[in-house]
């Protein structure tokens, strides 16, 4: 079909594709007819009433013609309102996620977008922002006001890692569910990134991770653990891994590891062979950061360290009676370090 063939609204149209330079998204001339064709009468007013100057759409163009966008009865100042956008040099990619379904009937729509704008960057919020589990969330105002307020452009101590675990677990639908998420993202909010922790970084060793973990979050001690892992920093790794082991936490010396390990934090060799011993060496070398590979080898190697594991779960076994913490618990009852006694050379 030849454009001169076509009718007036066709027409009409196709010089606003070609306006807002659209060809690209298309494969050939018919396509372009094809997809003219099946817009509707919403979708046809919409389009033609975009009369926004183009050298402003620093996005990816195809956004104007999305049919999640289009059959908005707001079409023209939603667009308007995205293109107002200012701060997302090098993070236009994510404007996807202003057009989800989700984000385009929630009735904050315009609301987070204007809080989007005072951050130092709209990349982090814009991560989150189409999110459903986000926008549905009980907490989305409070948890998207304390994310702004971190990455804000009036805070002088804006840091990527901590915008970046709050956003994180602001969209952890097993967080926001838990019972402890407000706790846990006001732990997280207060605390310094130099104790947070990047996503995808590893070993895992940080509250805002364990503020997401399936089986810390079902442990009646993820408080106290969240307390115990903000303060003790230098450990995190093993202390993690620990509080993150689904059998380690149904031992009846689950708390007297934890207490071990925090007393005995200045040996970091010492707290990983505890750990060794708890979880399994396999389990404890996954624990192990960079710098620490070598403790392997400064134990004495994989057959030394499995021997003094298998010797501890035998001292565990026979040495006092068993502990189990409790309210009730009197410090002059609880039973001597037995670790000390199994590593002292």
């Amino acid at each position: 079909m030849e454009l001169k063939d076509c009718d007036e609204l066709t027409k009409k149209i196709f010089l606003q594709v070609a306006k807002y330079n659209l060809f690209d998204y298309f494969e050939d001339k018919d396509e372009i007819f094809s997809w003219i064709r099946q817009l509707t009468e919403i979708e046809i007013n919409n389009f033609l009433s975009l009369n926004i100057d183009v050298e402003k759409i620093k996005f990816d163009k195809s956004i104007l013609i999305d049919s999640n966008l289009l059959k908005t009865t707001d079409y023209l100042k939603r667009v308007e309102e995205i293109v107002s956008i200012d701060n997302a040099d090098g993070w236009y990619h994510l404007f996807k996620n202003l057009i989800t379904t989700d984000f385009l009937e929630s009735e904050r729509f315009y609301k987070d977008i204007e809080k989007l704008k005072t951050a130092h960057s709209a990349q982090i919020p814009l991560w989150i922002i189409g999110d459903r589990t986000f926008i549905n969330s009980p907490y989305h105002d409070e948890d998207f006001d304390m994310l702004i307020s971190k990455i804000s452009k009036s805070n002088e101590e804006y840091n990527y890692v901590s915008g970046e675990a709050i956003a994180s677990l602001s969209a952890n639908e097993l967080s926001i569910y838990s019972g402890h998420h407000q706790s846990d993202m006001q732990e997280v909010y207060n605390s310094s990134s130099d104790i947070l922790q990047s996503t995808n970084s590893f070993p895992k060793r940080s509250i805002n991770n364990l503020a997401e973990d399936k089986v810390s979050l079902n442990d009646s001690f993820h408080q106290e653990n969240m307390e115990i892992l903000k303060n003790n920093p230098e450990i995190g790794n093993f202390l993690y891994a620990v509080m993150t082991d689904e059998k380690a936490l149904k031992r009846q010396d689950y708390r007297r590891v934890i207490r071990e390990m925090v007393e005995h934090k200045d040996d970091k060799k010492y707290v990983f062979l505890i750990c060794a011993c708890i979880l399994g060496l396999d389990k404890a070398k996954l624990s192990l950061s960079l710098t620490q590979q070598t403790f392997i080898y400064e134990l004495g190697g994989l057959s030394v360290i499995q021997d003094r594991a298998r010797q501890v779960y035998k001292e565990m076994n026979t040495i006092d009676a068993p502990y189990i913490e409790n309210e009730t618990c009197k410090e002059e009852s609880k039973p001597k370090t037995f670790f000390k006694r199994l590593f002292k050379k």
